[in-house]
């Protein structure tokens, strides 16, 4: 059994095609991608560090703009990431103003 399912049942369901459309998926990803404007929060960003004109942590950017996607914006949108700490240490991941370019 796994995880409470006999085991003939999960046999059962990876022997079945695959359930999802792949077309219907991909559209379905696409779709979603096209919901997210990385654009706009790299604005959102550039502008706050602008007003500021220091770096700032990685931790009070994400609770000073409340972007969720912080870390997918910063990346996408070439800013500089530098890293004053240990690896795994997110407190000391520090966001420089310019921008890298693309």
């Amino acid at each position: 059994m796994v995880a409470g399912i006999p085991r003939f049942v999960t046999v059962e369901a990876l022997e079945k095609p695959e359930i999802i459309d792949p077309e219907a998926a991909y559209q379905q990803a696409i779709s979603l991608a096209h919901d997210e404007d990385v654009s706009e929060w790299g604005s959102a960003i550039s502008a706050w560090l602008n007003q500021r004109d220091q770096p700032i942590s990685l931790l009070k950017l994400q609770r000073s703009l409340r972007i969720v996607q912080v870390w997918l914006a910063l990346l996408l949108n070439g800013f500089k990431i530098e890293q004053r700490g240990e690896f795994y240490q997110t407190e000391h991941v520090w966001i420089l103003r310019s921008t890298t370019p693309k």
